[in-house]
């Protein structure tokens, strides 16, 4: 038996295509046992092989009548064989039909046969399309409603959570659960927001493309990123002890070899789990398939992702902001400046992620009064997570004042925690709590955030509240609010005026270069006209004056 090759998407395809061009069936050649196809044999290749697949793949005839509709592919899987087959090609120029030499997937009758699958995908004939469309925002708030239906199950918790993180960080289920947990931490600059990074992409090729991005909280709490991360986590350690290396698998293989360390089984457990349990709870429960009948098209799991930058995109986000954010590499086919570009843009991915922030984004703070020392967090509040985390990442400082806010808030306090941390959290601040400080009352507020930056540097800060306040008093926040926003907003007009001198002046350079253009054009036509103009006019006059005279 032939040595096993090692794993490759494309190789299935050639080893199918080969089995039809030199066999008439499709299963000739195991992908698994076949060896590498000699140079050869892919040589004596030809574009009707190719053409001739294709047809019997999509009409099941490889010579199909002109009224045939191709009821067994669609345009984009062709495409997908044709570049898997291209890519074992030993020529990748375009095909000679004079020396047959070349590669035979790019000669213009596989053009013109997939360009054929497109105009029948237009009409909508032809195999129904499977592609997924975005969810639209009541659907996501409706996935969540059933997955936060009861705080005890552990399954339907973690999945939330996955959905979540999906959604706020535009991301592929695939890239959410290759989170590595140790990689959150308290901002370095914003003690009230954690930052993480998605080393594990799809659309990233370079280490450098995964910066760390920030994590706001989110008015709505059913989309707040820390409310959710701090219930997340506490009740999984304290379930399954601080051994974690993934952020949604709850064990791993700790001894795999290092070749294999990509493909580690724990993680792609948790998101086929993920996936098999979203759907069947989720998206095949009557109420979400009631609502899911009003807008056409199906739905999956990667109609999360698009949600997120559908989303981002509508609620002011442009879609450069949307790449950023989402990690999308645009380098190849795009400009060649994205290259040198740092990907690591901390105002886009601010804005970007405040946009994800259903209601606006905030942070919890204590009020005025209630407050009590960081230990409290650590000892009380988060100690699974203070136990998991090492004291430079700052995450029970950051995540406890939103377990302690929802602990006090009875709808999310019923709903989504547990009734013994709940009751552990309220005894504990209870406790150590002010003495001026009312008891059963809820020390912490949720307060708006305004982003902005200054020059290149990125600026969060709070929008006071003016509820209750004596007019004075909401005056003079209003006018504190303001002194920073509007040197903000003067330094943004100077550098828009700037750029718009510059622009001005380019086109006046472009503009007079063009009329010089175009006079220069004239001047030539004008020369040619002089030169081409018939002269017996001009002799008939000379004559008849000197008849005259």
């Amino acid at each position: 038996m032939p040595p096993r090759r090692k794993k490759n998407d494309y190789y299935p395809d050639l080893c199918r295509f080969m089995s039809y061009t030199h066999h008439g069936d499709l299963t000739h050649y195991p992908p698994k046992t076949t060896p590498m196809f000699s140079d050869d044999s892919l040589v004596a290749l030809t574009p009707e092989n190719v053409v001739k697949y294709f047809n019997f793949l999509t009409y099941g005839n490889p010579n199909p009548a002109g009224n045939e509709l191709p009821k067994l592919m669609r345009k984009c899987t062709i495409q997908h064989k044709k570049k898997a087959i291209s890519f074992y090609m030993p020529h990748h120029g375009e095909w000679n039909s004079v020396t047959n030499h070349g590669n035979p997937t790019r000669d213009k009758s596989v053009l013109a046969m997939i360009a054929r699958l497109g105009k029948f995908q237009t009409r909508h004939q032809g195999k129904a399309s499977q592609v997924k469309r975005d969810l639209t925002m009541p659907e996501v708030k409706m996935v969540l409603d059933v997955l936060d239906a009861d705080c005890n199950d552990w399954s339907d918790m973690k999945n939330g959570m996955a959905v979540r993180t999906q959604f706020h960080m535009i991301s592929r289920g695939d890239c959410a659960h290759h989170i590595q947990t140790q990689n959150f931490s308290q901002h370095p600059r914003f003690d009230f927001a954690c930052q993480t990074k998605l080393n594990w992409s799809k659309n990233v090729r370079d280490e450098r493309d995964c910066p760390f991005q920030i994590v706001l909280g989110a008015m709505n709490t059913a989309f707040c990123m820390l409310l959710s991360l701090a219930i997340y986590l506490e009740i999984r350690f304290a379930t399954f002890g601080t051994d974690s290396k993934f952020l949604f698998a709850e064990d791993y293989s700790r001894d795999l070899p290092a070749e294999e360390e990509a493909d580690d089984p724990a993680s792609l457990a948790s998101l086929a789990s993920y996936s098999k349990q979203v759907t069947r709870k989720a998206f095949q429960c009557a109420r979400f398939i009631a609502l899911a009948a009003v807008t056409a098209g199906k739905v999956g799991m990667h109609s999360i992702r698009k949600c997120a930058s559908t989303f981002a995109k509508r609620m002011g986000s442009t879609q450069d902001d949307v790449d950023v954010h989402g990690r999308w590499k645009g380098d190849s086919g795009g400009r060649t400046s994205t290259r040198y570009i740092n990907p690591e843009q901390p105002h886009v991915d601010a804005i970007t992620a405040s946009h994800l922030c259903v209601d606006g984004a905030i942070k919890y703070k204590f009020k005025e009064g209630a407050h009590v020392g960081p230990a409290f967090f650590a000892e009380h509040v988060c100690p699974n997570i203070n136990n998991y985390f090492p004291s430079s990442s700052k995450m029970p400082q950051t995540l406890g004042p939103a377990l302690l806010w929802a602990c006090f808030e009875p709808p999310v306090a019923t709903q989504r925690i547990p009734a013994w941390l709940v009751k552990k959290v309220k005894d504990a601040y209870e406790d150590c709590r002010p003495e001026l400080w009312p008891s059963g009352v809820n020390p912490i507020e949720r307060v708006k955030l305004s982003i902005y930056k200054v020059g290149e540097l990125l600026c969060i800060d709070e929008l006071p509240t003016t509820e209750g306040a004596p007019v004075q008093q909401q005056q003079q926040q209003q006018q504190s609010i303001g002194n920073d926003q509007q040197l903000a907003m003067l330094h943004s007009m100077n550098q828009r005026l700037s750029h718009l001198e510059e622009r001005v002046e380019a086109s006046h350079g472009d503009v007079k270069q063009e009329l010089q253009q175009q006079l220069s054009h004239i001047n030539r036509n004008v020369s040619r006209i002089q030169l081409l103009a018939p002269t017996q006019l001009r002799w008939d006059f000379l004559r008849k004056r000197k008849r005259n005279s």
